[in-house]
Formats: C-alpha cells, sequence, structure tokens
C-alpha cells in the first residue's frame, strides 16, 4: 500500500500553496510543530484547522487538485520513477511538462505554475475548493 505522504502534496508544496493565499480546506493537513523538528504524517481530519501548536497546511490530493483546472487539458505518463503531467493550451497544443517523484506533486508544480504565469487564478482554486466540499 502506498504510504499517505506520497499521495498527498509535500510540505514544501503545501506551503507554497498557503503562501499564494489557496484555501486550507482539504481531507489531509501537514502539522508542522513551532519548533519545527519533526513533521508528522497528513491526518484524516475534514474541515478541521487550527491547533495552536502546530502550523498546519493543507496536503492535496490529485483528486483534490484536478478540479482546479477547470476544464483544462491535462494528462499523465509515468517512467523511470517519475510522473509527468502535461498541460495543453485551448488549441490542444501541449504547452507545459511538469515532472516530479509523486502524482500529487507533480500535479501541484504544474498549478504552481500556471498561477505564476496567471493563467489560473488563486481567487479561481478557491471558488472551487468551495464547490468540492
Amino acid at each position: 500500500m502506498m504510504p499517505l505522504e506520497r499521495q498527498v502534496t509535500s510540505l514544501e508544496l503545501s506551503k507554497r500553496f498557503k503562501e499564494l493565499g489557496v484555501k486550507q480546506e482539504s481531507f489531509f493537513y501537514w502539522k508542522v510543530p513551532e519548533s519545527p523538528t519533526v513533521i508528522k504524517s497528513p491526518s484524516v481530519a475534514p474541515g478541521y484547522l487550527g491547533l495552536s501548536m502546530y502550523d498546519e497546511y493543507s496536503a492535496f490530493t490529485v483528486a483534490e487538485l484536478l478540479p482546479w483546472l477547470n476544464g483544462e487539458e491535462v494528462s499523465r505518463t509515468v517512467g523511470a520513477g517519475r510522473v509527468r503531467w502535461k498541460w495543453f493550451d485551448p488549441r490542444g497544443v501541449a504547452r507545459l511538462f511538469w515532472d516530479d517523484n509523486t502524482d500529487a506533486d507533480a500535479l501541484a508544480g504544474l498549478v504552481i505554475y500556471l498561477v505564476d504565469q496567471k493563467i489560473v487564478t488563486v481567487e479561481e482554486i478557491n471558488r472551487r475548493i468551495g464547490e468540492q466540499i
């Protein structure tokens, strides 16, 4: 069975989503002690936020990330231990490839790039998160 840590966005990418202003609503969360010596695994906590002794970051799954692209065409390939997500422009031309070690991180990297390039907005993502819950 695949460990949960490999099914959700890494702590680094989860922090980046929070910095961008993405709503922190997900099924799993990274909980980081105030003195960052240990990072606990994501835990099941739908809609749960806020123990004061932890910083919390949404740990998004691929199922949570895909709707953020709202009909944008993407495809996934796997090879040599890496996962690649491709994004296609409205004409169907592959415009961007994003590789990483896990599905969630590869897709998260793609989404963050699309936000940075202003192709997808944080406001659109937050609206879609609200529709998912």
